[in-house]
This record gives C-alpha cells, structure tokens and sequence, in this order.
C-alpha cells in the first residue's frame, strides 16, 4: 500500500503513470490531503450545502508569504522551480479542496513573476481559473512582502460569504453585516488520514483521497505554474489518465 506527499510527482506524465499502477495493483493508495480532516473546511462544506451564501458567485484564494521558502522550509527543492513553489506547495491543497467541494476546474490561465536566479520558484501568481459551471476562481499569490503569512479561501454567494483563513479559522457573513469568526466547537471529530488509511487497509470504510485526485489536482497546478496564454485555456483533456 502507498502513502504519499503531494503533488503526486515531478510531472503529469510520471503522476499518471503511478495512478494506473496504483489503480491496477489494487493496493490502497493515499494522498496527504490533511485538509480534508479539518474542522474549518468540513463546517464550510456543510455550511455550503445549507444554503448559507445562496448561489455561488465567486471563489478566490490569497496566499501571501513574507518570505518562500518558510523559515521551517529551508532547503533546495521547496525553493526550486522545477519542484517547489508555493503553488505547487500550498495552492495544490486548496486546488483539491476546490475540486471536491465545487467540482471540476476546466479553464486556467495564470502570470507568474520569477527572481533573476533562474533555478528558483515563483514569487507571485495572479490567475483566474472557471469551474465546469462557468464560476470564476481566482487566485492571488506572493511571496517577500510585509506582514505576516495570510491564506485565505474564500466562497462569495448571493446572500453571503464563507472563508477560511490561515488553515484553521472559519469566518462567516450575510451580505450587508460583517463577517465574524465562528466557533467550531460543534463540529464532530474526524479521524486522521492515517487512521482512515488503516481501515482501508483492512477492509472497513474510509476516508482517503486516492492517486487519481492527487493527479486531478496536480493538472490545474501544473497549468498554473505553465500558463503560456493570456487568455483562459481549456484542461478538459489533462484529466484523462491516458
């Protein structure tokens, strides 16, 4: 069986190669979504399908570092291009957590700024990105500013406004009122990814987000990072596990 960090791996091509062999193994096969496990986002999600905002009208995701990598982060392969980056570290979290809560991104485009030193990651992202329903994500990234870090996922509807902030704090409003932090006191317990690892393991039913959404993931990260148009472009075909 397979435990796995994201992204899946270095490049779409190997990501689909491991899926397949996953898939035809019939090993259980994880990916490190943690996420997914967590009060903020299981009480957004519920929040969500209970009509809080009303109709989706926009979804956007800020991520600001005052410095990349982070002082815990100190070594080559976060800082590189070709295998770090907070897009590809950070983003492809909140890329899987948008694709399980809203569906499918079908439509990227990105401008990334790079320092001078040509093996090193991106410093800022601003790109746009539409669901198969037509409703518009953006994504606002930077790193080397002032202040402290801030990631912010945000569901704008017609009636209100849901965010996560910085991981774990959920902040909720009605259009026109204020947003304010909720309490997630009555959200219940959820077991660890290891944990649901083990009852797959053994037969039982589990949470576990498999090899083939790590791959699903990582084909809008990758867009992102190689974004080449200035207009959006379709990735429909990128999810085929050819």
């Amino acid at each position: 069986h397979l435990f796995c960090e994201k992204p899946l791996a270095n490049s779409l091509s190997e990501a689909a190669e491991m899926a397949k062999a996953a898939q035809n193994a019939g090993i259980i096969h994880a990916m490190h979504f943690p996420l997914n496990y967590e009060p903020a986002l299981n009480k957004f999600s519920q929040l969500l399908s209970e009509g809080y905002i009303g109709e989706l009208r926009r979804i956007r995701l800020e991520m600001h570092f005052p410095q990349w990598p982070r002082k815990w982060q100190q070594n080559g392969w976060v800082a590189s291009r070709k295998q770090g980056g907070f897009t590809l570290e950070v983003g492809v979290h909140w890329i899987q957590a948008i694709q399980k809560i809203f569906g499918q991104i079908t439509h990227v485009q990105s401008q990334l700024q790079y320092p001078a030193d040509p093996e090193k990651s991106e410093t800022s992202i601003i790109g746009q990105m539409m669901l198969e329903n037509g409703i518009p994500v953006t994504i606002d990234g930077i790193s080397h500013v002032a202040g402290e870090e801030r990631i912010a996922f945000t569901a704008y509807g017609t009636e209100g406004t849901l965010s996560i902030v910085n991981w774990g704090k959920l902040f909720a409003g009605k259009v026109g009122g204020l947003i304010e932090e909720l309490p997630l006191d009555d959200v219940p317990p959820r077991l660890s990814v290891l944990a649901n690892i083990a009852k797959a393991i053994h037969g039982e039913p589990a949470e576990i987000y498999d090899f083939k959404v790590g791959f699903n993931a990582q084909v809008v990260s990758e867009a992102l990072r190689n974004s080449v148009s200035d207009h959006l472009v379709d990735i429909t075909e990128e999810y085929k596990l050819v």
